[in-house]
């Protein structure tokens, strides 16, 4: 398909939503290529016959077999490899058709079409081995390069047991999609996807261990995804991201939270809604991405529809015969479908320009990732003016950074999670829960999600060790939004210019060839952390005199909406507090003394019976009621004291101790709660 105009693709979008004018950017990174005049509608299932297409392969070798068949044996290949994606393209389909309705028939059909996909590669990869060993080799060279053609040279194939086990694999996925449609209990669901999962870890640690491999994480990365960073840098980035990620995480997500306007995010987006609203602004980013996106829209390949059967998640995959990305959502009806839509569109957009029509090599999935993560930051720039409203629009860009944030922290404690599974002899889902909890409790994280969470992953089944992807890549992606800070559009074209990057780049050499700092780099997530802080400051949710690393952080930032400091800003966490200062979230208070601010507490947030007393030596001469109150605050961690044998009842309390005892008591009070 031709390169639609500038001109031509803001007409269509503005005369079919009725938005005010915005000028089309025109932009050239990518290289355009010809595309499928078919609408998705017009595709049909139809089975792959796999001993029809060994058969040819078979042909095609033995043809190769005199040099002077060379021209034909060039044709034929081209077919051979159309037989190929054929093969890939039929298992996209019906995953599309499956995930549309998991208890429908398309199920088995996935399962067959990925059973054929799988036999037919397998089948093609042997075939250019051999023909490299014949006098036709000279052939391929019209379809790969000679760092392609190398890797092929040492190409096994899979067994029937390697390809069984494959076959099983997929399908324990197709189990773990089903489940959600059965009449089950939230508990039953879990134990039943855990389970499956445990039978998943099992049987692809037999296929590492049969193509040589001790470690199924390091398999996983090099053989799968093809990554240029090893377990042991993701290990070393998890502790990183644990140090200056997770605070900066936390505080965004509390102050988000008390402060977000919900009103626009209840809007219906579902359908093509999303795809109106964002048309005019796509195409004031670029002409390039505004393409991609008419093409989805005209030929019908996206699916952002509400429909209860669907299975629940969104994804972007292509059709690498027809040279056609599709686009699937299961919408909800909320702000988050057009988060979705925005977020899959950098796929899209990668896919539509860059796909591989001979469906062999793909990008690096954490280099996939940074352009659905980067899109989403840099369009942000639009929500006020798209939801009509400076308030919903700023929200929505925080809502946007602490999303990636999210992706940040959680893509880096799964990923330890499938680190520890997959080192493990035996696993049980208590045990696994279980280690979800330590590695939850090890940066702070107790109580802000349930750890029983990773069941509901579907990447570990389907993609094990992909969700480092969605961490490193998230980190990078925030490049391009530093970046744009300063100037939008150098920052829209660096994204575009990395989006156009060719496959053989890894993840570190792409960023390089931006001229962007490796976001594995720990003084780049110190600048994150950093730039994140002071988007907060601007907004004023943080004090000038309060730092993530302070023992009083926390609670200053979860009160501070509460609170308004000095009027230069300053918290001042060492002042001594005053009866004006400490009523605001005690009422009244008279005793400004560390036993009268802890019976304050207490006569507010206080309850139940008391099992413990506390080693303080100095509050004998207190009134029972006031030991029972330092005991209670003592026995919920509250107060740990002034030192381990000392409580100093009569001290002065400071802005620090105040808001902290409070919010230890508004944490402990909500616990007892849920």
């Amino acid at each position: 398909m031709k390169k639609i105009t500038a001109a031509i693709l803001a007409l269509a979008m503005l005369v079919s939503i009725g938005v005010p004018a915005l000028a089309a950017r025109d932009t050239s990174f990518f290289t355009p290529s010809e595309h499928t005049d078919l609408n998705f509608s017009d595709l049909r299932y139809e089975p792959v016959d796999v001993e029809a297409a060994r058969a040819f392969f078979d042909s095609v070798l033995e043809k190769a077999q005199n040099a002077e068949n060379t021209a034909e044996v060039e044709k034929l290949f081209g077919k051979a490899i159309g037989m190929s994606t054929e093969a890939s393209d039929m298992e996209t389909l019906t995953y599309i058709l499956m995930s549309k309705d998991p208890a429908s028939e398309a199920a088995g059909e996935y399962l067959e079409a990925s059973t054929s996909s799988v036999r037919v590669k397998n089948a093609l990869y042997a075939l250019i081995r051999d023909l490299l060993r014949t006098p036709c080799a000279g052939a391929l060279k019209a379809y790969f390069t000679e760092n392609e053609l190398q890797s092929f040279v040492n190409y096994k194939d899979l067994d029937e047991e390697e390809i069984e086990l494959q076959e099983a694999v997929s399908e324990k996925t197709n189990e773990f999609w089903t489940a959600a449609g059965e009449e089950l209990t939230a508990e039953e669901l879990y134990r039943k996807r855990a389970e499956i999962y445990i039978d998943t870890v099992r049987l692809n640690r037999e296929f590492a261990e049969l193509n040589g491999w001790d470690s199924y994480a390091d398999y996983a990365y090099q053989t799968l995804y093809n990554r240029d960073f090893t377990p042991d840098d993701a290990e070393a980035f998890a502790g990183m991201v644990k140090k200056y990620i997770v605070p900066v995480y936390c505080a965004l997500n509390v102050k988000y939270n008390s402060t977000k306007v919900l009103d626009y995010y209840y809007d219906d987006y579902s359908g093509a809604r999303a795809l109106d609203e964002i048309g005019p602004y796509i195409a004031e980013m670029s002409d390039e991405l505004a393409e991609s996106l008419e093409f989805m829209r005209t030929h019908g390949f996206y699916d952002s529809s509400i429909d209860p059967k669907k299975s629940e998640q969104g994804f972007t995959t292509p059709f690498f015969g027809l040279n056609a990305p599709f686009f699937f959502n299961a919408a909800d009806g909320s702000f988050e479908d057009l988060l979705t839509t925005v977020h899959e569109l950098g796929h899209y957009n990668r896919f539509y320009w860059c796909c591989d029509r001979r469906g062999i090599t793909r990008q690096s999935i954490d280099i996939c990732e940074v352009h659905s993560q980067a899109l989403e930051l840099l369009f942000s720039r639009y929500y006020p003016t798209l939801l009509g409203d400076e308030a919903a629009g700023l929200d929505a860009r925080e809502y946007i950074i602490l999303s990636q944030l999210s992706s940040i922290v959680f893509g880096a404690l799964v990923d330890e999670l499938e680190r520890w599974c997959y080192a493990q002899e035996t696993l049980t889902p208590e045990a696994i829960t279980r280690a979800m909890e330590d590695i939850l409790e090890s940066c702070g994280l107790t109580g802000m999600i349930s750890p029983d969470f990773w069941a509901d992953v579907p990447h570990i089944y389907e993609n094990p060790f992909y969700y480092i992807s969605y961490a490193v890549s998230a980190a990078g992606a925030f490049s391009f939004w530093l970046e744009a800070e300063s100037d939008y559009f150098r920052g829209v074209d660096d994204y575009l210019r990395f989006s156009a990057l060719p496959d053989t780049l890894g993840f570190g050499k792409s960023f390089a060839a931006v001229g962007v700092d490796s976001p594995m780099n720990e003084e780049y997530l110190v600048r994150l952390s950093d730039a994140v802080s002071y988007e907060m400051r601007l907004r004023g949710w943080y004090y000038d005199d309060v730092k993530i690393d302070d023992w009083y952080f926390y609670a200053v930032d979860a009160l501070c909406a509460s609170t308004e400091g000095e009027e230069t800003g300053l918290f001042a966490p060492y002042e001594l507090i005053t009866e004006e200062y400490a009523g605001q979230f005690l009422g009244k208070a008279e005793d400004l003394s560390r036993i009268g601010v802890v019976c304050a507490i207490y006569n507010k947030y206080g309850n139940g019976e008391i099992a413990v007393d506390t080693p303080f030596e100095d509050i004998s001469g207190l009134s029972e009621a006031e030991i029972t109150a330092v005991n209670w605050a003592y026995e919920h961690g509250i107060t740990k004291g002034t030192s381990p044998k000392t409580f100093q009842p009569d001290a002065a309390c400071n802005n620090a101790m105040l808001v902290t005892m409070i919010y230890r008591a508004m944490v402990s009070a909500d616990a007892e709660k849920r």
